[in-house]
């Protein structure tokens, strides 16, 4: 099962998906309660340039760096630092959270929420949401955009709107975790 659900309001937009995986609470506690495998998450999106776990005086942090949805410097996206907490967990349920006050280009108060619930039959619900706000400018620069009608022409012509094709896709990716890692090695040894 699979469900996906989004709303967009005068400056907050929301989406939120629900699935139902083959998957026991075991082995999704396991592998989401980990930071670091945060990161493999959220660098699927094209728009991610980069992301590295952090723990400092406010705990730990995903330092995740939002650019273009093409090929670009690490240096050229923008850096926004998001907070790994556990907001709840208890035997068969788990809610984890990635916050951050500030975000990208006029947007901020980004929340991106993750609820596990085991099911009978070595299954587990999950519920993904993710939320934020965005200010006057970055309404103007999504109405410019006009999502609506570019989300039904995408839908209509996928082979044409589409913004990347999957191999370069896929390419970008594997540069981004390349440069990602040896970032990483680099900061091992210092």
């Amino acid at each position: 099962m699979l469900l996906v659900r989004s709303d967009v309001q005068s400056n907050w937009l929301q989406g939120e998906v629900h699935a139902i995986v083959d998957h026991t609470f075991a082995d999704i506690h396991r592998e989401l309660g980990a930071p670091d495998n945060w990161c493999d998450v959220v660098s699927l999106h094209p728009n991610t340039k980069y992301c590295h776990v952090t723990t400092g005086p406010t705990g730990i942090q995903l330092q995740v760096r939002i650019g273009m949805s093409g090929p670009q410097k690490i240096d050229d996206a923008v850096l926004v630092s998001l907070r790994h907490r556990v907001a709840a967990s208890m035997p068969g349920y788990e809610q984890l959270e990635l916050l951050s006050r500030d975000g990208p280009m006029g947007t901020s108060d980004y929340r991106i929420s993750l609820e596990a619930l085991a099911l009978p039959n070595a299954r587990t619900l999950l519920h993904l949401r993710y939320s934020y706000t965005f200010n006057g400018i970055a309404r103007l620069a999504m109405q410019a955009y006009r999502l609506q009608a570019w989300y039904d022409a995408a839908q209509r012509y996928p082979r044409q709107l589409h913004e990347l094709e999957r191999d370069a896709y896929l390419q970008m990716k594997r540069d981004e975790i390349r440069r990602q890692q040896a970032l990483a090695d680099n900061a091992d040894a210092r």
